[in-house]
């Protein structure tokens, strides 16, 4: 299972803005989990009003949450934020653990998904966050990244760092992966290159249109000027 919150979501006082950073969050993560083989319509999805809980079938490949499905949403978090300037930018933390959850009348419960929102709401992550550059800050429990990312074949456990989680009765360590660590260090995750993140725009634009995020307006000039460059990008590519 694992969980995003979109960062400094609440400092926006318009809800028109929050409407369009939660339309842009909801087709990112379907968009990425499509891509990386999480089937969405088999997956229990909750709204958390800025964020978004997710727990993928029992059959799933935690590694590839960690790792590939992390690396989709970067990358078109990368995509759709390159053409748009504040308030309409999005970044993300996301958190990733495991264990046994219940169903009842109301959504999800158990002591493993308070855990893994321990996780994604710690001070600490947030601080290492802050101000840095980056579209996407992964948090992981520290038994995933001792059984999983340790021995993993495509993760890398140096990228990764730990952490010391310390919110309400939660005490524990954790391991962080954050997008970049400052303006002018190397980033954890590596940068797409100019064709993917305009075949991920592009991606993006059409699941948005499918799904009618024009309804309101026909001929946005944002969604308009987005697609055209990401058109021209590829034209240039190809």
């Amino acid at each position: 299972m694992f969980a995003v919150d979109a960062v400094s979501f609440s400092r926006h006082r318009d809800p028109e803005v929050h409407r369009e950073l939660r339309d842009a969050m909801y087709s990112i993560v379907r968009t990425a989990c499509e891509e990386t083989g999480l089937p969405w319509p088999e997956c229990h999805v909750e709204d958390r009003g800025d964020g978004i809980l997710v727990i993928a079938p029992e059959d799933t490949d935690v590694e590839a949450v960690i790792d590939d499905l992390a690396d989709a949403l970067r990358r078109m978090l990368g995509a759709y934020n390159h053409v748009l300037a504040d308030p309409f930018r999005l970044r993300l933390r996301m958190a990733v653990s495991d264990g046994y959850v219940h169903l009842d009348g109301h959504g999800v419960i158990g002591g493993a998904v308070i855990h893994m929102f321990r996780l994604l709401d710690a001070p600490s992550f947030k601080r290492e966050i802050g101000d840095r550059p980056g579209d996407l800050s992964l948090i992981v429990a520290a038994h995933l990244y001792e059984d999983v990312v340790q021995y993993a074949t495509r993760l890398d456990p140096a990228s990764f760092r730990p952490v010391t989680v310390s919110l309400k009765e939660t005490f524990c360590h954790a391991w962080i992966r954050l997008s970049a660590r400052s303006a002018s260090a190397a980033p954890d995750f590596a940068e797409p290159t100019a064709e993917d993140a305009a075949k991920d725009l592009l991606l993006l634009l059409g699941r948005s249109i499918a799904e009618g995020a024009l309804r309101r307006d026909p001929e946005p000039d944002g969604l308009r000027s987005a697609l055209t460059a990401a058109i021209d990008q590829l034209l240039k590519l190809g």
